[in-house]
């Protein structure tokens, strides 16, 4: 047994009181003292035990802090970073940045596979000035290694495991962050929120996120099963089963998924067949092309969805409105007012809209982009 250990092993009564020696009972002052002390420590451990865990150490590097990211890589980086590169999936990472109001961090703009003026113009008013930053990817998603080592990022961040390598080997900072599950999203949230000093950010966007979600679940779950609607997430793209945060999404939101069974099974595409045994009330879509597409595949005319045209086109804004979004729970919201208007009014859904872009991304959403939105032109 190590020193340390002995150290921190408790004494035995011989070592305590020496040899033959008899320790004198504790006295009823001396005793309540204890015994206060003893509450005392009790108490602050059951209060402490509560505060979340920090990923946030001294490091000694002058100026530097270690963080350990959500590949358990200990990363040090700035004491306070004043540049970072979102490098992957940029409008995801960047809306959590954003959402921590860190959106004058970003260094770089988005590819024009997510172009600015398209699918995910909101950026631009979310953190003004991203269309004069250098390109840090081509189009087809490889590093321009030369411009990243002209911006020189504080941080750089992603999950794109090939860039780990490439970044590391400049020997510029670069830390792994996850959108695979909800869970991993939102650790995603309160690491950056460490990453970036905005703890108070973080946990106020976690709290909402639960606190929204919960409250679609509220709302739906007096619902009919039978009445529920069913309906195919064509999301990314059609055949493609989506994963944990999409189904979880459309679960709060009171929907009968019918690709929610596949993605427990780990089944990462559906096909045809299983769209005609299905015949879902309603398909999601993201895009008005995806519906033209669908409507004109010959197999697939004989389902309910082609034939009454009920499409449902899920908007775009800070991301597509999936679960792989933090916009989640007013996406859920949205999702029960196109679903079950009478459980959930849109003047309800305007309210939440304009509220949470002005508290979360410092963005005044007037009442006609509101109402844009709700209706899908995103």
């Amino acid at each position: 047994m190590s020193e340390l250990n002995k150290s921190i092993l408790p004494k035995s009564k011989s070592e305590t009181t020496g040899a033959g020696f008899i320790a004198p009972p504790i006295g009823p002052p001396l005793g309540l003292f204890f015994i206060f002390i003893l509450l005392f420590f009790f108490l602050s451990a059951l209060t402490f035990s509560y505060i979340p865990l920090r990923v946030r150490e001294r490091s000694d590097l002058e100026g530097k802090v270690w963080v350990t990211d959500l590949l358990g890589r200990k990363v040090a980086i700035p004491a306070r970073v004043q540049s970072a590169a979102t490098l992957g999936s940029t409008p995801i990472i960047n809306s959590v940045l954003e959402i921590l109001n860190q959106g004058q961090t970003i260094c770089n703009r988005p590819t024009k596979v997510h172009d600015l003026n398209g699918r995910w113009k909101m950026h631009k008013i979310f953190a003004p000035g991203l269309e004069f930053k250098p390109y840090l990817r081509y189009n087809n998603n490889d590093l321009i290694l030369e411009n990243i080592i002209t911006a020189k990022p504080d941080i750089s961040i992603t999950m794109t495991p090939s860039y780990l390598e490439s970044i590391e080997r400049l020997n510029l900072p670069i830390v792994w962050v996850d959108w695979a599950t909800t869970e991993l999203m939102l650790k995603t949230v309160s690491f950056l929120g460490e990453v970036f000093n905005r703890t108070d950010r973080a946990d106020k966007f976690i709290a909402y996120f639960h606190d929204r979600l919960n409250y679609a679940r509220n709302l739906t779950s007096k619902l009919n099963q039978s009445k529920k609607k069913s309906l195919v997430y064509a999301f990314p793209r059609p055949y493609l089963v989506p994963e944990e945060p999409t189904e979880a999404l459309l679960a709060a939101a009171g929907a009968r998924s019918l690709t929610a069974e596949l993605s427990r099974q780990d089944r990462r595409f559906y096909g045809v067949e299983d769209l005609l045994s299905w015949d879902p009330d309603i398909i999601l879509v993201v895009d008005l092309a995806q519906a033209e597409a669908l409507k004109g595949d010959v197999r697939l005319r004989a389902l309910r969805a082609i034939k009454n045209e009920s499409f449902i086109k899920v908007p775009t804004v800070a991301h597509m409105w999936s679960g792989h979004s933090l916009e989640a729970p007013i996406a859920a919201l949205w999702f029960i007012y196109r679903l079950y208007p009478e459980i959930y009014s849109r003047k309800e859904l305007m309210a939440e809209i304009i509220s949470f872009y002005q508290t979360f991304f410092n963005c005044q959403i007037s009442p006609t982009l509101a109402q844009e939105i709700i209706d899908g032109g995103w």
